[in-house]
């Protein structure tokens, strides 16, 4: 794995380069500010994997790199850990939106960045099968429509909406996360009801965009907040967001709903997909009765699958008022 890491501190630089060594990660590249780690990335040959990134750092700091890192398409998916010697929450949930995918805090041992660093490869090689896997199907699109076809029930990666993570992103932040802080969190989940009718009709390609597309309508409602989301397989999303979020409320399922309803999304051949998207009621953790984080995000996804957020009949009738041109439409 080719290591980009970037440290304003040359002792600390030179130390974690002797740390990944030891690790078995030879090929490390440094730099020791965030505008000569963008030279070295410009001027790069062969492209870098990974990226460890300080967030102290004088001009410019390391979230503020890791944006621009994603937004070149070369690295939109590389996995970037955070180097950084502050706990504070604000710090963490700033790196995550920005792309970072973990962060080791200072000072770092050789066990936690060795875990740390296993995750990140983990993730290249996930993202290099599904890569080629993408290049395969846009390359032989009408022969292999059905040996590429995304599993129903398997999460994917939903790529240029903000705030909208990888499944292991978002389950390696809520782990990260203590119990005093995942208290303070709480988890929405939404689910596409007619899901199986949309799968069983669309090619691979109509999928995935479609799933895009309600992504980008659901994380629109948070845009103004601090949330992460993720996509679940089987129609679910998953949204983590501070627990006392104004944004969580009867209306927000109607809202979500009107936008992807204004998108008018179709399949290949031109006919209306039809979205209809149903919220679960927000969950949260209890900060003295057991279960770790994940458990609130499994107990928002059954809400969101079997039950739904209790609305009351007002909302109801905006919803289907607001459902109703799109059905003629699609007629």
């Amino acid at each position: 794995m080719r290591i980009l890491a970037v440290d304003d501190d040359q002792i600390l630089l030179e130390l974690l380069v002797e740390t990944l060594s030891v690790l078995g990660h030879q090929d490390v590249t440094t730099a020791s500010s965030a505008q000569e780690a963008l030279r070295v990335i410009a001027g790069a040959s062969v492209p870098f994997d990974c990226f460890l990134l300080d967030i102290q750092m004088p001009e410019m700091d390391g979230i503020e790199l890791c944006s621009i890192i994603r937004s070149m398409e070369t690295y939109k998916t590389s996995p970037v850990v955070m180097i950084t010697a502050m706990s504070e929450r604000s710090f963490i949930d700033r790196a995550f939106s920005a792309g970072a995918i973990d962060y080791v805090t200072k000072p770092f041992d050789g066990l936690e960045l060795g875990t740390r660093l296993r995750l990140a490869q983990r993730i290249v090689t996930e993202r290099k099968v599904s890569a080629d896997k993408i290049f395969a199907l846009n390359s032989l699109k009408a022969k292999v429509e059905d040996a590429f076809r995304i599993e129903a029930d398997k999460p994917i990666t939903i790529e240029d909406v903000p705030g909208v993570v990888d499944h292991l992103v978002l389950e390696n932040y809520l782990l990260q996360l203590s119990r005093g802080k995942s208290y303070l969190s709480s988890a929405v989940a939404f689910h596409i009801r007619n899901f199986d009718a949309i799968y069983a009709r669309a090619t691979a390609e109509d999928l995935y965009y479609t799933l895009t597309d309600v992504a980008e309508a659901i994380a629109t409602q948070f845009k103004y907040t601090s949330f992460l989301m993720t996509y679940m397989g089987n129609g679910v999303y998953v949204v983590v967001t501070n627990r006392n979020n104004p944004v969580i409320n009867p209306d927000l399922e109607v809202a979500a709903q009107m936008a992807i309803d204004e998108m008018e999304l179709c399949y290949d051949d031109g006919a209306a997909c039809n979205v209809s998207l149903r919220m679960g009621e927000p969950q949260t953790n209890s900060l003295f009765f057991g279960g770790g984080p994940m458990c609130m995000v499994e107990a928002a996804v059954e809400s969101a699958r079997k039950g739904g957020f209790a609305i009351t009949s007002d909302n109801r009738q905006k919803s289907v008022a607001l459902r109703a041109p799109r059905q003629q439409h699609a007629s």
